[in-house]
């Protein structure tokens, strides 16, 4: 089955590690506020009387917590082989990371008959009206929905859907180019 799949997009270590890098230097910008205020409570304070403070530390320390492993995941994960989006007249196969919190990723294998597949479209997320992110949503008949983030391949999120939409119509139109030629 594996043969008559063929690359609809191209895995890109590259962008992946760029947005690891960018995930590690925003997280970085979150630690100078905490040892700021670490040093109000212990140093400035000296007696520790306020507390509250402290709070304020939680903030900006959870923050660096996520995103510095987030993006030294993402910086191993660039080297993943093997990865991959395909597609052919049985259906869609995808071998992608999927990341977890604190670092951690796995790679994930996945094949969707086409007869599975009810919606594929371009989904964009946006923060006060602005695009900040794009996935491709492959919406399957179990309500389940499977999504590639952009970052991961070298094409557009709108080419990889006009091909997987390409390659997924074919064999309807093949079948019914047969239905009414047997008509005749």
């Amino acid at each position: 089955m594996s043969d008559e799949l063929i690359d609809v997009a191209t895995y890109s270590p590259d962008s992946i590690a760029i947005r690891g890098l960018l995930k590690i230097i925003f997280g970085l910008f979150f630690l100078i506020p905490a040892i700021f205020v670490i040093y109000l409570v212990f140093f400035a304070f000296g007696d520790g009387s306020d507390r509250f403070v402290m709070l304020f530390m939680v903030a900006p320390l959870l923050l660096f917590a996520l995103h510095v492993p987030g993006g030294i995941g993402r910086l191993i994960s660039a080297s993943a082989k093997n990865c991959y989006l395909k597609a052919g007249p049985a259906g869609i196969a995808a071998q992608i990371p999927q990341y977890k919190l604190f670092g951690r990723f796995n790679i994930s294998s996945y094949f969707v008959p086409w007869s599975d597949v009810t919606k594929i479209h371009d989904y964009t997320f946006r923060v006060n009206g602005i695009p900040t992110s794009h996935q491709l949503q492959i919406h399957l008949r179990n309500h389940k929905v499977l999504s590639l983030d952009s970052f991961l391949f070298a094409e557009t999120i709108h080419d990889i859907q006009q091909r997987l939409l390409r390659i997924g119509t074919a064999p309807q139109r093949a079948s019914s180019v047969l239905a009414a030629a047997r008509e005749r």
